[in-house]
């Protein structure tokens, strides 16, 4: 089995429809839709390097992956990360 790892693509529907479908299987308690991931997508701040990834094997999207930088941190938490830093 060939398995390639791609961005998800926003402009496309099906595909945000699918990333949805794969995470509900595997969180079935956290609701996702297809409308969500787009405004994940489009809505995560740039300093964020937000990215969603899909892994797509024979039969289509069969895994899911997200990654991100920490973005934001408020005065608070940045000073305790200095502290510990």
């Amino acid at each position: 089995m060939t398995v390639l790892v791609r961005d998800l693509r926003p402009g496309d529907p099906a595909d945000a429809a699918a990333f949805a479908r794969v995470r509900h299987l595997a969180l079935p308690f956290v609701l996702w839709t297809s409308e969500a991931v787009v405004h994940h997508l489009v809505r995560a701040q740039p300093g964020a390097r937000s990215r969603s990834l899909v892994a797509d094997g024979d039969n289509g999207p069969m895994l899911t992956a997200a990654n991100g930088l920490g973005y934001g941190i408020c005065g608070t938490e940045a000073r305790h990360v200095r502290e510990l830093g």
